[in-house]
């Protein structure tokens, strides 16, 4: 059984749209259910009120928009909303936003929706002159006007040039433009607007019936391309008013003349300096640069050693340590190579074994197991074969056999090299204890998620999680996280010991005490041991609804969330793992 779990993920969907709004946006419409005045309460975030003109004579009319934003800015489409005004003897307002003014002085006019209203101010005026004979009103916006001549003039390996005549945004102006472009046949809907070179949306008109010439850039060599247009007045996304679509021009990109490889400038081994134990194992890595300091990929990279007596190393820069002393470790690619000098200690005698006393398992526990991780495949386990056996004679448990896991460089946050899993009966009290090591040079992910182990509630998502929390080369705390609970959700820092640290490159032992909550009841608890110290503990949780019971151990070590990369191999061993439970 193998479980991958992901840390909180979200994706959002906004849904925009007003009624009352004489201005509609063609991009990101939200079009349905504009009656749910519950869902509405949640989804409104501001209502904004416009004029057609913020000031009218007595007897004049004009109308008031209402403008719906949810909690991005977006824009809510087709909702109905409530209209009123502070003073009707100045002005009145009807159910569709036409505002008739009444007398001489300032009225508010109010929009209102599932609870969220805006208001604007209209000023009345006596009229021209002094009369109330208001002037003639100008002529109503038209929309803009649509592109019927849309044409390719130029094509290169990355980039398409267009024309078009301009037209009348509807107010007599120059109309603005989105241009989209996408495989054909296009989808207006779907296609991607311009956001390189001089077609980068919007495009601002400049004379109605001349020729604008712009050019698309950013496309792939040897791909072929619809190009469609509308013409708008006024913000994208806010409150644009759209013509028709244009024709469609088509055209097909050149191919793309590739450059020669640059020529190997600098190696660079990492880490430059090592010190390690006899017996035990560090991997180097090469980066090639080209003369501007830019990194090369897939060149090929030899290794040597000048002391293969006291350190060895193979064609992929793992180094293997023999007997005390020190070895020049070189990277060569093309002409250019670098060294690393690597330090090799002997070994110290064994740790004494821990004082009696030292374990803080609870009384009246069963045994479960204790693997020693002597061979990859150790019954009842079933273990992951991208994990690895390797020899550690500093091991505080039992050496010299300890298992590990490998994070080369470039390897991608969120993951895992695999676990290693224990199934059983279920307990409601469980205690583990296992002796682990981080490399010296661990990288803590940038999210300062690095995890250790999970024990699952009853085989279900509700589970606990160990973990290291740290970031970059910064140091390093115990830290368990609960998921997936009743009562009881999240990251729990030492608060016993706030100061609690794991050291890099050096043994330390984590014991973990898990009681289950009883059914309907918020009775579990959690402790956590450091290296014998009580670090961390929890009481009032709740893992399930009903009587929670712990059945499968994993060793699983996750490097962070998603995102970050590991700079330099690095690896994670355990020594010793014991498991028990109690009823």
């Amino acid at each position: 059984m193998i479980r991958t779990l992901t840390r909180g993920a979200g994706i959002g969907l906004a849904m925009i749209g007003i009624f009352s709004c004489s201005e509609h946006s063609v991009t990101g419409a939200d079009n349905f259910n504009s009656d749910d005045l519950t869902a509405d309460a949640a989804r409104i975030a501001t209502v904004g009120v416009s004029f057609g003109s913020p000031s009218i004579a007595v007897g004049d009319t004009t109308r008031a928009t209402a403008t719906l934003r949810d909690y991005q800015g977006r824009i809510l489409l087709n909702r109905y909303v409530t209209w009123s005004s502070s003073d009707s003897a100045v002005a009145t307002v009807a159910a569709n936003g036409l505002v008739t003014g009444v007398g001489e002085g300032a009225a508010q006019i109010t929009a209102s929706r599932a609870g969220r209203s805006g208001t604007g101010t209209i000023t009345v005026t006596a009229g021209v002159g002094g009369t109330t004979t208001p002037p003639p009103p100008p002529p109503p916006p038209t929309s803009p006007g649509t592109v019927t001549d849309l044409r390719v003039t130029a094509i290169d390996s990355t980039g398409v040039t267009l024309s078009f005549t301009q037209v009348d945004d509807g107010t007599g102006q120059p109309a603005k433009y989105d241009i989209r472009y996408a495989a054909p046949p296009i989808a207006w809907g779907s296609a991607t607007s311009a956001t390189s070179g001089s077609c980068a949306v919007p495009i601002a008109g400049t004379t109605i019936g001349t020729s604008l010439v712009c050019k698309v850039m950013g496309l792939s060599p040897s791909t072929k391309y619809d190009f469609q247009l509308i013409a708008f007045r006024g913000t994208l996304n806010f409150d644009a008013v759209f013509g028709a679509l244009s024709i469609v021009a088509s055209a097909t990109t050149t191919a793309s003349t590739p450059l020669p490889p640059a020529p190997v400038a600098s190696v660079s081994v990492s880490p430059a300096t090592a010190t390690v134990q006899a017996g035990s194992t560090v991997q180097l890595s090469a980066i090639d640069r080209d003369a501007n300091g830019n990194v090369l990929t897939g060149r090929v990279v030899t290794w040597s050693s000048a002391n293969g007596g006291i350190a060895s190393v193979n064609a992929s820069g793992l180094v293997t340590s023999l007997v005390p002393g020190t070895a020049q470790i070189t990277a060569t690619s093309e002409t250019k190579s670098d060294t690393a000098t690597i330090t090799v200690q002997a070994l110290p005698p064994p740790p004494p074994p821990p004082p009696p006393g030292s374990s803080n398992e609870p009384t009246g526990m069963t045994f479960i197991n204790q693997r020693s991780f002597n061979s990859l495949q150790e019954t009842p386990w079933y273990t992951n074969s991208n994990l690895s056996i390797v020899q550690d004679a500093t091991a505080p448990k039992s050496p010299s056999g300890v298992i590990r896991a490998t994070f080369p460089a470039g390897y991608a946050g969120g993951t895992s090299p695999g676990p290693a899993e224990l199934s059983f009966n279920s307990y409601k009290t469980l205690y583990v204890s296992y002796w682990a090591k981080y490399s010296a040079n661990w990288q803590g992910h940038l999210t300062g998620i690095n995890k250790h182990a999970y024990a699952w509630v009853n085989g279900t998502t509700s589970s606990f999680v160990m973990e290291a929390e740290g970031i970059g080369s910064g140091p390093l705390s115990p830290r368990p996280i609960l998921q997936s609970m009743v009562v009881g959700n999240g990251p729990y820092e030492p608060n016993l010991v706030p100061n609690a640290t794991i050291t890099r490159n050096t043994w330390f032992h984590i014991e973990i005490v898990i009681v289950g909550n009883s059914s309907g009841t918020a009775d579990g608890s959690m402790d956590i041991y450091l290296d014998g110290v009580h670090v961390t503990s929890a009481k009032g949780l709740q893992w399930s609804s009903g009587a929670a019971r712990f059945n499968i151990f994993q060793f699983y070590p996750i490097w962070g969330g998603i995102t970050d990369t590991v700079n330099n191999s690095m690896w994670f061993e355990w020594d010793d793992v014991y498991v028990s439970g109690k009823n």
